[in-house]
């Protein structure tokens, strides 16, 4: 696998969040974030899996950064509706 390929790692995060195995698919998440900050996908399942792993307070923190990212993208998208 290219280690620049962030989606690859975030599918094989669900892969491995499908197969019941959360700590592999919080590696591949945070792999996928870390090559693109801005992947609110990966925020959002990497809290899941925090979550099936039992770590609220990650979950929470990811939750956060994905509800921000969503925001920012709903107020870019309502500003380039209003470009001339």
């Amino acid at each position: 696998m290219d280690p620049r390929h962030v989606h690859a790692y975030f599918a094989r995060g669900c892969a491995w969040a499908e197969r019941g195995d959360p700590a592999k698919a919080v590696a591949d998440y945070s792999q996928a974030v870390q090559l693109d900050p801005t992947y609110a996908a990966a925020y959002y399942n990497r809290a899941a899996a925090h979550r099936a792993r039992g770590d609220r307070a990650q979950a929470e923190a990811d939750m956060a950064r994905y509800a921000r990212l969503l925001a920012k993208t709903c107020r870019d998208a309502s500003h380039a509706d209003r470009s001339p």
